[in-house]
Parts: C-alpha cells; structure tokens; sequence
C-alpha cells in the first residue's frame, strides 16, 4: 500500500496530453508558405519550492529544478518539448521525472467575440530511477520496468467571451486529462477533470522593461475520476497569481505564487500546499 501511494503520487506530476486537431482541417492545411522561417527554439528553466501538479506533490517539500526545451514547428501550433523535474534532494532522485510532449493549440473565429481556443497535447512520460516490480494491486509484477505512462490531455477556452473592461477578459477553460500505463499495470487509469479562470490585468506602474506590465490571476477545481487510486470525487481546488517581463529581445523572467485547498487525502494527505515558482525563458 505505501508503494502504491508512492507510486501514484509521482505519477501524478507527469506533464502532457493528447494531440488535436481543429474542425475537420488536417494539420497539413497549416504549414506555413516560408516553413523555414516558423521553426524555433525556446530553452526555460523554473525553479519551484515544491513540485504540484493536479492536487500530486511528487519530491516532498523540497526545490524542485524544471528545465524544459521546446521546438516550434512549421505546422502553425504544434510544438515538440522536452520537460525534466528533478529534486535538490537527491537522496530522492526516484521523484526524477523525463516527459517527451506533443502539443497543438489553435483558436477558432479568433476575430469573434466567440473565439474558442482548443489545445491538447500527448505525453510520454518516465521515472528513470524508479523500478516497478509490482502491479497496481501489490501483486508481483512479471517485469521489472521503469514508472511510465501516457497522459493526455484536451481541453478549450473562451478568451473574448466574458469582458471584465476594455481588452481585459476573463477566461473559462475546461481541461480533461487521461492517464494510461504504457507497461503492465502499474496503476489504475482514470480522468481529471479540470474548471479554470483565468485573467490577465495589465499594470502600468514603469516603463521599463525588466518591470512586468501585467499580471495573472487563475483559479481552478477539479474533479478525480479514480486515476492513481484517488478516491473518486472533488478532489482539490487551486489558485494561482504569476507575472513575466522582457529582459533582452530574446530572454525573459516569470514568477508566480499558488495555493492549493486538498478536499481528497488521497490526492494529497499532507492537506493544503502553498509554493511559488521563479523561471527564464530564452527564445531564439
């Protein structure tokens, strides 16, 4: 049962999702004329107080280092990244985490007033110091293996339907992931679904440009189907508050500050979680 519990709580944290596509066009409509010219290349890194994700705290309370790189393809909103956590602690490098993602997003009637924006992505993800040799009811397992799975993910939001003021919008999305074992069966599968708002408010306190001019406001609830034996129901509610500015053409700082209210002990027994986050991107 505590491998189990283990398992299910470093599962968790794996990033990604399921790939989409809009209406009936085919990705293939979406290649730019100059494809050349559509490739890029962004390199990030966070560093967070805690690894969260989806009610899950993987790694205990420690600094959780978040590298990722991300290629933008010719294909107008497919992208290809690569995302790595791995704890300062590493006495508990079994928390290490290696996720391989496609992602897509476009925006529909992006002139309308009823713009939606779907997104989705697929998600390859790895535990490369972690070995499971049982299945997800503690039984022996036939195979020892490396903690994997896919998890995917679709979901789609309104950004111009709900104005709060002038160009300040607030923004429903609905998300539903999925996780599967990709090798025997490591543990159970299931759905999260997720309620997001989000908004964007803009500060006009100095002109440079190392000061952030804006500022997000999100908050989310969601609901567990069962994946990783959670117990099925309104599992946790989150909020969020996170800044960004430009420091070169090309490089850039973000910030953020998160809660999370546990209502499930099986997402999270050690309660409710407040963590924030520091990362630079350089896009080139």
């Amino acid at each position: 049962m505590k491998n189990q519990a283990i398992h299910g709580v470093a599962a968790a944290l794996a990033l990604g999702t399921v790939a989409l596509s809009a209406g009936e066009e085919s990705l293939a409509n979406y290649v730019q004329e100059d494809a050349a010219q559509q490739w890029g290349v962004k390199v990030d890194y966070t560093l967070a107080s805690k690894y969260m994700t989806h009610g899950f705290k993987v790694g205990g309370d420690n600094w959780s280092h978040q590298p990722s790189l991300t290629l933008d393809t010719a294909i107008e909103g497919l992208q290809f990244t690569y995302w790595a956590a791995f704890t300062d602690e590493r006495a508990l490098n079994d928390a290490d985490e290696m996720d391989f993602m496609l992602t897509y997003q476009k925006t529909l009637n992006e002139d309308s007033d009823w713009a939606v924006n779907v997104h989705g992505l697929v998600n390859y993800w790895l535990y490369p110091h972690q070995k499971v040799d049982v299945d997800r009811n503690g039984a022996p397992s036939n195979s020892i293996s490396n903690y994997q799975g896919l998890k995917m993910h679709i979901g789609a939001s309104l950004p111009k339907r709900i104005s709060l003021a002038d160009g300040i919008f607030l923004v429903p999305s609905y998300n539903i992931y999925y996780w599967m074992p990709t090798t025997g069966d490591q543990f159970d599968d299931g759905f999260v679904h997720e309620l997001f708002l989000s908004t964007s408010i803009p500060m006009n306190i100095s002109s440079c440009k190392y000061v952030p001019d804006h500022f997000t406001l999100g908050g989310s609830v969601n609901y567990n189907t069962g994946v990783f034996g959670v117990e099925s129901g309104w599992s946790h509610a989150t909020a969020h508050i996170g800044t960004s500015a430009p420091i070169t053409d090309s490089l850039s700082w973000n910030a953020g500050l998160n809660y999370q209210w546990t209502f499930e002990d099986t997402v999270n027994p050690d309660g409710d979680e407040f963590w924030g986050q520091v990362g630079v991107s350089w896009s080139f």
